[in-house]
């Protein structure tokens, strides 16, 4: 049992505790395999191109799912809307486990990975309904914690399984876990989560929710496309260029992200108490930053050994997300909150979809190491965007902070 008053420093209640207990089900069951799923697509025989394809794929299907889950809040309420987008990973790896083939693969990756873009809204407006303003980077911090506490343990597990049985075989184990760690998720939220009443659809448009969004957050939004760019220019190749390039195992490499993830796990409270308390601007600024450093890490790697480093800033990069996510959660009344924040995530996902298509193209036709630093050029003016255009503005800093 958690005290209670550690409970209430946390945000922490029966609903934002299903809402990270079924996070929690939901990512350990994906991160049992999703971290090799393009050396899995390689290994079926698909081309780097293709790989690049589904990544651009990923982030075009979460721009219409964010929209979808924020209208689907507003109409269902949070309670209907999670059970709901609960069939969708549920399908998928039925499909997964069904067939071999890489279209079947891709398929049924994009119905697991649309709960989180379908859920996010609900779980944002959750959070914001249940938990007061100066607890939500906490509360934020604890959903961050939660949801990457399984990338420790399911890469390591994952990478072991392929390395003792294949990857074709190993795979389709991991999924028949997956899988059931989904239908128990389905029913922790069902019994927890009571949700506010559906509301009644409201007049406003998506472009009229985008048009009141405050000035702070739409150059917040500009900042953010660019350093997204940079980190998807390369997301799901790094993993070739880790076993291909530089002779990396499997194993080795859900190590790697494991240790990545620990990483990330070790900032989030410790950064949530001081970010609830100060400006939380410079560490949005922080966060741009090192996301802009990490592939220049990558490609100064040389060795397996070489990527220790790169996957430690990997990490690192987390320190000022759940400022980050405070800072747009509040941003929207919550009226139409959900809908604000399914739109700002969605828009923000269209605007980064053809990174992966780029990215494929720039490795075919100069390698993995100038598409590694032009992804690191691309997040250095994201970051320098974001410090120049939120230099004067006193949006997202601490009350105290702003009132001097």
């Amino acid at each position: 049992m958690v005290p209670a008053s550690v409970r209430a420093r946390l945000g922490l209640d029966a609903q934002t505790g299903a809402i990270l207990g079924a996070m929690f089900l939901v990512s350990l069951g994906e991160e049992l395999w999703s971290p090799f799923l393009p050396h899995y697509l390689d290994r079926l025989g698909a081309t780097v191109f293709v790989i690049g394809l589904w990544s651009a794929g990923k982030n075009l299907l979460e721009g219409f799912t964010f929209w979808g889950g924020g209208a689907l809040s507003h109409r269902l309420g949070e309670r209907g809307t999670l059970a709901l987008v609960g069939l969708m990973p549920l399908v998928g790896y039925l499909v997964f486990l069904a067939t071999d083939s890489v279209g079947a693969a891709i398929v049924a990756s994009f119905l697991i990975a649309s709960w989180e873009s379908l859920a996010i809204p609900a779980t944002f407006a959750v959070v914001g309904r249940n938990v007061e303003e100066g607890k939500r980077t906490a509360a934020f911090a604890l959903q961050s914690i939660q949801k990457r506490l399984p990338r420790i343990v399911g890469p390591v597990l994952g990478g072991l399984v392929l390395s003792a049985v294949g990857v074709t075989a190993g795979v389709k184990v991991l999924l028949a876990i997956a899988l059931g760690c989904v239908i128990v998720s389905i029913a922790v939220q069902w019994k927890f989560v009571k949700g506010a009443p559906p509301k009644a659809p409201v007049a406003m448009s998506k472009r009229e929710v985008l048009r009141a969004t405050s000035p702070f957050l739409r150059r917040l939004w500009w900042s953010d496309v660019l350093v997204r760019w940079c980190d998807w220019l390369t997301r799901d190749f790094l993993i070739l260029y880790g076993i291909g390039a530089l002779g990396a195992t499997t194993a080795a490499w859900g190590g790697l992200v494991a240790l990545q993830m620990s990483v990330a796990l070790a900032t989030y409270l410790p950064m949530a108490a001081i970010i609830d308390r100060r400006t939380k601007r410079p560490f949005v600024g922080l966060t741009f930053l090192v996301f802009a450093l990490v592939p220049a890490a990558f490609a100064l790697a040389q060795s397996p050994a070489g990527l220790v480093p790169a996957f430690v800033l990997f990490g690192l990069r987390e320190l000022g997300e759940p400022a980050r996510k405070s800072l747009i959660t509040e941003s929207f009344p919550e009226a139409y909150r959900a809908r604000g924040v399914g739109l700002y995530w969605g828009s923000r996902a269209f605007a980064i979809f053809p990174a992966p298509i780029v990215g494929a193209l720039l490795w075919q036709r100069f390698g993995p190491r100038p598409l590694l630093w032009t992804a690191c050029a691309v997040g250095l003016a994201g970051a320098a965007l974001f410090a120049i255009t939120t230099r004067k503005d006193t949006s997202g800093l601490a009350p105290e902070a702003a009132a001097r």
